[in-house]
């Protein structure tokens, strides 16, 4: 199903069945106007395209005029087809499972196996469907989305090079993200990691995390990544977002 066109991106709606998570997806993939078979391209991957978040970066994309500076890029949104409570289905596919011991956390939150859909499932079917540039890819996540986008760097299998999180919930589980760091188990990849979060976000202890993960990365000094940390004045958890997308659309994203 086409959604729009014009002389900007042209958007393109599918639906995905996921053997990983059982349940399937609303799949947006979004060319440029010059799209060409023959030339390759990079592949930017959203997610909560059926949220606000996907929905403002979908806007941007259709009436800002980014066909001449992402004229190589596809931008491919994954979005819950749930009914009911967004979070349902966010929690379940963008939190890290409880970890053992741990009694008063979400156990039905599995992500790996969501990693599992976009990395064996998604990405190869991208991969078939449309000439793609290999090893150049990115992520972009907002709020439990952007914790994922944390999960994803931490995996360090180099499914993506450009990480991009804003106002990420490393809150959760009382900050069991950093278990799943992995980052110095292989260094040899160059990696890129955009943090944001609202200077306003403080009672959500989103501003406190963005704050927590600048200092774990400064101490840590990972030789093959490279990292911006953008606090958003006046803004908070939802008011940031088309600010922040504005931001990596027009600066951030502009060398990948």
């Amino acid at each position: 199903m086409q959604l729009q066109s014009g002389a900007a991106f042209t958007t393109t709606k599918l639906v995905r069945w996921s053997g990983s998570v059982n349940d399937s997806f609303d799949i947006y993939v979004s060319v440029p106007p010059s799209y060409d078979s023959g030339q390759k391209y990079s592949v930017v991957y959203y997610l909560d395209a059926n949220l606000p978040s996907g929905s403002a970066l979908q806007f941007l994309l259709s009436t800002k005029g980014y066909d001449h500076q992402f004229s190589n890029v596809l931008f491919v949104g994954i979005g819950h087809r749930y009914k009911g409570n967004h979070n349902v289905p966010r929690k379940r596919d963008f939190m890290m499972p409880a970890l053992p011991g741990d009694t008063r956390t979400n156990r039905n939150s599995h992500a790996e196996r969501f990693y599992l859909f976009v990395k064996n499932e998604l990405v190869p079917y991208v991969n078939r469907s449309y000439p793609v540039i290999n090893n150049s890819s990115a992520i972009i996540g907002h709020s439990l989305g952007g914790l994922f986008v944390f999960y994803c760097l931490f995996k360090n299998e180099n499914l993506f090079s450009h990480f991009f999180a804003i106002g990420p919930a490393l809150w959760v589980h009382r900050y069991a993200i950093y278990n799943y760091d992995r980052l110095a188990d292989d260094q040899t990849h160059n990696k890129y990691l955009f943090l944001s979060a609202g200077s306003k976000e403080v009672f959500n202890r989103i501003l406190h995390g963005a704050n927590k993960a600048k200092k774990y990365f400064d101490l840590r000094k990972y030789p093959k990544l490279k990292y911006d940390y953008v606090v958003v004045k006046g803004k908070g958890h939802h008011s940031q977002v088309p600010v922040t997308l504005a931001i990596i659309l027009d600066r951030k994203l502009s060398a990948f």
